[in-house]
């Protein structure tokens, strides 16, 4: 009496459509929402410029420090405000496209502080100070 017929009803095939939208506007989201994958790859890259910005200038300090230790071993009379050069931070900072080192101290302190400006080759820009006497860097 009745063939037998084969195939999908168009009720399943709306109903699959629905699922699948509702699939990827979920999946969109993740990806592209305030906390998707792409948002926190952007802050990502930021945080690792800035960490290898700090990086790079406290390599800088510690080059400086041992100039300084290298010359009082041979020099007792040197002083660790001398050793802060720009060559060491331009040579110690390969990722920045400047870095501006203001050194006001007197030739002869051994304390102060001296600031390192730091420009990355995505233009932002960091600066940084550092304790003559210890090393210390801290990001401003």
């Amino acid at each position: 009496m009745f063939k037998k017929q084969e195939g999908i009803t168009l009720v399943a095939l709306v109903i699959t459509i629905i699922v699948l939208l509702i699939l990827a506007g979920v999946s969109i989201s993740l990806v592209v929402g305030n906390n998707g994958v792409l948002t926190q790859a952007s802050s990502a890259v930021v945080k690792n410029e800035a960490a290898a910005a700090l990086q790079e200038v406290q390599m800088g300090a510690a080059d400086a420090q041992t100039a300084y230790y290298t010359a009082w071993a041979q020099n007792a009379q040197v002083h660790k405000a001398a050793s802060y050069t720009q060559q060491i931070f331009t040579n110690n900072c390969p990722s920045a496209t400047s870095v501006v080192l203001t050194n006001e101290l007197a030739a002869n302190a051994d304390s102060g502080t001296v600031t390192v400006a730091y420009t990355a080759k995505s233009g932002t820009a960091y600066t940084f100070t550092i304790e003559v006497s210890t090393g210390a860097v801290t990001a401003n």
